[in-house]
């Protein structure tokens, strides 16, 4: 039963790698010579290629799937699987132009009913490292600590109660498809799973994601 959420995440990273491996390789066709008639960069000109250094920061949102190890979380009156909301942040710092070690902060949700008043949400915290293995191309991973909650209306507003802690695990990989001074913009799919012993199970999330990175 778990192996559409396999294959949906399978999909997910495929299409983020083969995206920026593909703009990666436009980026580095050169231009015709001057005199061709088509656009030839100014003499001494260089492509823009992110100088990471110092402090980064940053954050994304997307959309994606959300479900257990046997695929048996509902969803009362939603008609199919719902789809899930995301958001993560993190702060760290370079190691190098290519390497960062990062802090990182995500909770995804999704509904449990058509009325949108119950919800799932993993909230997990870990540390990651970023590597670059193009100047736009990256990977993630990272460990951490994961938590698991329902969240609900009732009489009183909105109640939140702790369904389980464990540990959590961040696969993710992107690519910065518009770059500034100081800046960059990516698409990115993630990856993030929590293990639960006390409840005997595991909850895995895989979505894509817009985000925005900053750096000195």
């Amino acid at each position: 039963k778990a192996q559409p959420m396999k294959t949906s995440i399978a999909l997910i990273a495929g299409l983020v790698m083969a995206s920026g491996a593909f703009a990666e390789t436009a980026h580095a066709q050169p231009g015709p010579p001057p005199g061709s008639g088509g656009y030839a960069p100014p003499p001494g000109a260089a492509p823009m290629v992110p100088l990471r250094r110092g402090l980064a920061f940053g954050g994304s949102a997307g959309l994606g799937g959300m479900n257990n190890q046997d695929d048996t979380i509902r969803c009362d009156g939603c008609g199919g699987a719902p789809v899930a909301v995301g958001a993560s942040g993190y702060v760290g710092f370079y190691l190098g132009p290519r390497l960062a070690v990062l802090g990182d902060l995500s909770a995804t949700s999704r509904p449990l009913d058509g009325f949108y008043s119950d919800y799932l949400v993993q909230t997990q915290l870990t540390g990651n490292v970023r590597y670059w293995a193009t100047p736009r191309l990256w990977v993630q991973g990272g460990l951490g600590f994961s938590n698991l909650s329902e969240s609900y209306e009732d009489e009183f507003g909105t109640v939140s109660d702790t369904v389980g802690a464990g540990g959590a695990l961040v696969l993710a990989a992107g690519f910065d498809f518009l770059v500034g001074p100081g800046f960059a913009w990516d698409v990115n799919g993630r990856v993030n799973i929590g293990t639960y012993d006390g409840l005997g199970d595991t909850i895995t999330t895989g979505m894509v994601n817009i985000g925005i990175n900053w750096f000195q």
